[in-house]
Parts: structure tokens; C-alpha cells; sequence
């Protein structure tokens, strides 16, 4: 355990030295290209002060635990709408013919679009918010379960006809499963783009709160130091999610290893 703490503890290290290394070449190229603007961007001893700070204010922790409730619903109701979905789809090959086509479409309507109307039915505070990174994570996450559901019908379902097997069995003990792990690649997909889109709904649709509502308005007070702090913030709550995620759920490559002991 003490080893496992120490690992992930040296990745979020190394992760926040990464990502003041980028922004110290990228501020130092953007000076070069247009020297007017390096006077507004903040040195890498600054970006550093203000992380500090950040990190022991209450109101930052306070806003991350906002922000971190608010993904972890979303992943919940995700995983629960997206999952058996994905699976009916998949499942069958004339219902993925028939579905596929015009799911394809409502997953390729851009996010920002449904901002409107989710909040004209459900309002402008967190339910609205949710509503907007669940739908948009719901249509990638349920064509990726759908695709692993296609693959392990294929490849199982003859097998499991002819030791007779129940649907229901079927269903439970081998087709869940299976297309659980192997869109697992998917799953971690779609946690990034939650984190992303819910920090874009905190800044801009409804109230601004959250560590969103934090982002956009140190830019609108020209702070640009903890701007840049509350973005590397923001891109170690999307790392802690995901190694999270890794803690819980195989990779792909775990699964298709699992499968195939199991088959043999």
C-alpha cells in the first residue's frame, strides 16, 4: 500500500513538473512571437507561488469537491444508461445495423448545442449541468460498449448455443461482462471528456460555480498567475480520475487475456 501511495504520489509530481515545463516553453514562444503579449503572461516562479496558494485555500477545495461530485454522478449515470444500451445495440447484428446510423448522428451533434435545452427543462443549477456531460458522455460511451457487445456475441454466442446455455445466463454471466471490460478503453475516454465538458458548463452555462466558475473568473480579473495555477489544478483532477479509474476497471488488453484463459 505504502509502495502504491508513493507510485501515484510521484506521478502527480511528475505530472505537474510536465505541465509548468510546457507552459515555460510555451509562454517563452510566445514572446518570441509576439513580444506584446509576454508582458501579460506570468514567469513559471509565479505560475509555482500561486498553485501554493491555491492549494491551501479553502475555497479551491471547496470548489473541487463541487466539480468532483458533479463528474461522478455524470460517470455513474453514464455507465448506467450507456452500458445496457450499448449491449442492446450490440447484441444483435440487424439491431446495430438499424441503430447505428442514426445514433451516429445524435452523437455527432456538438455538445454546446444541447446547453439550451437542458437548461430550459431542467434549469440552471447542477442538474442542468450533469444532464449536458451525461448525454454527450452517454452517446460516445454506448457505441464503444456496443462494438465490444458485437465482438463478444460473435465470437461467444455459437458456443454458449451449444452447451445450452439460458439467455439469461447468457446475458448476466458472459455478454455484460465481456463488453464491460473490453470497452474499458472507451470508459477512460469518456471520463477525460466528462472532466473537460463539466468545467466548460461551470464556466459557462447557467451559474458560474465550481472550479469552472474559479477558471473564468480569474480570467475576467486578469489574474493571470493563478489562471494558469487553476489549469494545471484542473489537469491533476483529470489525472487523479483516471488512475482512479485504472485502480477499478482492467485495460483492454487485461480483459482480452481474461477472456481467453476463461475460453480455454
Amino acid at each position: 500500500m505504502y509502495r502504491s501511495l508513493h507510485h501515484r504520489a510521484s506521478t502527480v509530481l511528475k505530472s505537474t513538473f510536465i505541465l509548468l515545463t510546457a507552459y515555460a516553453l510555451l509562454s517563452w514562444l510566445a514572446g518570441l512571437l509576439n513580444p506584446r503579449i509576454a508582458r501579460f503572461l506570468p514567469n513559471i516562479v509565479e505560475v509555482t507561488r500561486e498553485i501554493g496558494a491555491l492549494l491551501v485555500d479553502y475555497e479551491t477545495w471547496s470548489a473541487v469537491g463541487v466539480t468532483t461530485m458533479r463528474i461522478g454522478f455524470s460517470l455513474v449515470i453514464t455507465v448506467a444508461t450507456g452500458l445496457p444500451i450499448g449491449i442492446l445495440i450490440g447484441s444483435s447484428n440487424r439491431v446495430y445495423v438499424l441503430l447505428r446510423p442514426p445514433w451516429d448522428f445524435v452523437r455527432s451533434i456538438p455538445p454546446s448545442a444541447v446547453f439550451p435545452m437542458c437548461v430550459l427543462v431542467l434549469g440552471v443549477g447542477t442538474r442542468s449541468k450533469i444532464a449536458t456531460t451525461a448525454i454527450t458522455a452517454t452517446l460516445i460511451y454506448a457505441l464503444g460498449v456496443a462494438d465490444a457487445a458485437k465482438v463478444a456475441s460473435r465470437a461467444r454466442r455459437p458456443f454458449c448455443e451449444l452447451i445450452g446455455m439460458r439467455t439469461r445466463d447468457w446475458l448476466t454471466r458472459v455478454l455484460l461482462p465481456s463488453a464491460f471490460v473490453n470497452s474499458a478503453s472507451s470508459l477512460r475516454v469518456v471520463t477525460s471528456i466528462t472532466v473537460a465538458m463539466m468545467i466548460v458548463c461551470e464556466m459557462f452555462l447557467g451559474e458560474v460555480d465550481g472550479f469552472g466558475g474559479i477558471i473564468i473568473n480569474f480570467h475576467y480579473a486578469f489574474r493571470y498567475g493563478k489562471l494558469v495555477g487553476a489549469i494545471v489544478i484542473a489537469g491533476l483532477m483529470g489525472l487523479c480520475f483516471n488512475r482512479f479509474l485504472d485502480a477499478f476497471v482492467p485495460s483492454t488488453s487485461d480483459g482480452e487475456r481474461t477472456s481467453t484463459l476463461s475460453e480455454g
